[in-house]
């Protein structure tokens, strides 16, 4: 069925509504301590929670903050986190001023903390553009690993020297799709290495740090 459509409800025609980020209940709760804070404690938090997008590490300003809150470091991270998260998504989005602020509401925040919260983001809107346009470039992708196993078998004292060599060719795709291969040559014993490397990749992805951050990053 085919006809036409009409403009959305409040917004002039040809123009289409803003969609602003979500986050889902877990943030929304840890957040939610924000509500109880003073200006002072809310100052404070927030300029934390920027810290921890842009800067490598954050984790004395987040103990700093907890001694200030009369609260466990832990129970602050968690706050620091999930705000960190909302004002990360906001930025990526491009939101400033009047559209932060709308993205603010399933906060539920009191309009004075809103306030203030808008005033620390924008004075400090261009570093976390800065660190969000960074986490944006496009590195080499994955896309096969192929390999072969050479032993070499000519000579007559062979059989009491074998020593296999592997040839591993990576094939990678470049940000404008074209594609580049990596070829190199391993033993044994470095094979096993990577194996043991890859294994310790994998696990860590289950640690209590991990989940953590995949907790806050959508």
């Amino acid at each position: 069925v085919c006809g036409a459509s009409s403009p959305g409800r409040g917004f002039p025609p040809g123009r289409m509504a803003r969609r602003l980020p979500t986050w889902d209940d877990r943030v929304l709760r840890d957040v939610a301590v924000l509500r109880k804070l003073n200006g002072e404690q809310l100052m404070a938090t927030t300029a934390v929670a920027l810290d921890v997008l842009t800067t490598s590490d954050a984790t004395s300003a987040i103990k700093s903050l907890a001694a200030q809150l009369q609260s466990r470091p832990h129970q602050v991270q968690s706050l620091v986190f999930g705000f960190s998260s909302v004002l990360w998504d906001c930025a990526k989005a491009n939101l400033r001023e009047g559209l932060f602020a709308q993205a603010l509401q399933p906060l539920e925040l009191p309009p004075g903390h809103v306030e203030s919260i808008v005033q620390v983001y924008e004075g400090r809107y261009d570093a976390i553009l800065e660190r969000t346009a960074f986490a944006g470039i496009a590195l080499h992708e994955f896309k096969d690993l192929d390999w072969r196993i050479d032993v070499e078998v000519s000579r007559r004292s062979i059989v009491q020297e074998v020593t296999p060599s592997f040839m591993l060719r990576l094939d990678l795709a470049r940000s404008d799709r074209s594609r580049c291969s990596a070829h190199m040559q391993a033993d044994a014993a470095t094979m096993r290495r990577l194996q043991s490397q890859l294994e310790a990749a994998l696990a860590e992805e289950k640690s209590v740090h991990s989940r953590r951050f995949q907790r806050y990053i959508q």
